[in-house]
């Protein structure tokens, strides 16, 4: 069976919880990118297939870039250069966000979630609020994937606030999952409130063959 899920980050907030956002491998990846376009050679294997591919789909497809057509050759033909990047370049946005200790490397690292992801410095009070709560938090996610506005002012927590100090209540449903805070989407709880053509989307699982 598959150990792993399908989550989504809270709205608006992957900048600073998406371990992909956090990593040092897009900042890399985008200076080399830059560099090696400086110094793009046209006569590489990859750029003159890539140019005959092109070509042919003009001519079959009626494909048509544009002036953007250089642009795009000698973008893809750097492409496996670029992405020659260290490992560490990758974990690095996983440790930032406490999805892996630094440690171990295994665990999630709770100390560093409520150190790096959140907006300001959470007050001894606020702490001492979560730690008591959160094996109620543990138990609705392992229960339902989702944790909602209401649930966690039953637990006691305080409403969100936007910038001008205004409350502010997350109400999308089901049908406006970008919107919602962060969810397990292959949840079964989660699975069986949404709408049918979502349940056969997530349902088309990759197989892996031998």
């Amino acid at each position: 069976e598959e150990k792993t899920s399908c989550i989504k980050h809270n709205a608006a907030r992957t900048g600073t919880e998406q371990a992909a956002d956090l990593c040092k491998f897009f900042p890399e990846a985008n200076r080399k990118q830059k560099q090696l376009l400086l110094e793009a050679d046209k006569t590489l294997p990859l750029y003159r297939r890539l140019k005959k591919e092109m070509s042919q789909s003009k001519s079959q497809y009626g494909l048509n870039l544009g002036a953007k057509e250089e642009t795009v050759l000698l973008t893809l033909s750097v492409v496996p250069q670029v992405e020659d990047v260290k490992v560490s370049s990758i974990t690095h946005g996983f440790f930032a966000n406490g999805m892996l200790d630094a440690r171990s490397k295994r665990v999630p690292d709770l100390q560093a979630m409520l150190q790096h992801t959140t907006r300001r410095k959470l007050s001894e009070q606020e702490l001492d609020l979560f730690y008591s709560k959160l094996p109620d938090l543990l138990q609705i996610m392992q229960k339902k994937g989702h944790i909602t506005d209401e649930e966690f002012l039953e637990l006691g927590f305080p409403p969100d606030r936007n910038f001008e100090n205004e409350i502010v209540h997350r109400t999308a449903g089901i049908r406006q999952e970008p919107l919602q805070r962060a969810k397990t989407l292959d949840h079964e709880h989660q699975v069986n409130r949404a709408p049918p053509q979502i349940i056969l989307h997530r349902s088309r699982r990759p197989v892996l063959l031998d």
